[in-house]
């Protein structure tokens, strides 16, 4: 048995195939804490729209700290369906987005 439980590289986010339905909107967020005073914060507020097609618009703020050293990054992303998802089916979707780091001035 081992002591106690290790990560590696922070976490890791998976995103699913499938999308909401037009005109709902939503937030997801969480908290990272370590014993060392390091820390993370995130909040992910999204909604579809219907432009031709419903396409997911959303973007993951994160507020961090590491090291005595602060961190602000915004992830804007877009996501349609391609394929539905559904119980025992696969789903396809396509996606495209970006990230952006504040610049911290001591």
């Amino acid at each position: 048995m081992a002591d106690d439980a290790r990560a590696a590289n922070g976490a890791y986010a998976v995103t699913a195939a499938d999308i909401s339905e037009v005109g709902s909107c939503k937030l997801e967020s969480w908290i990272s804490t370590a014993t060392n005073t390091d820390f993370s914060m995130f909040a992910n507020p999204s909604c579809v729209v219907d432009i031709g097609r419903p396409v997911e618009f959303s973007v993951l703020g994160n507020r961090s700290r590491s090291d005595g050293e602060w961190s602000t990054t915004f992830q804007p992303k877009a996501k349609t369906n391609l394929v539905p998802t559904g119980i025992g089916k696969f789903g396809f979707a396509m996606y495209a987005g970006g990230s952006f780091e504040r610049a911290h001035r001591r």
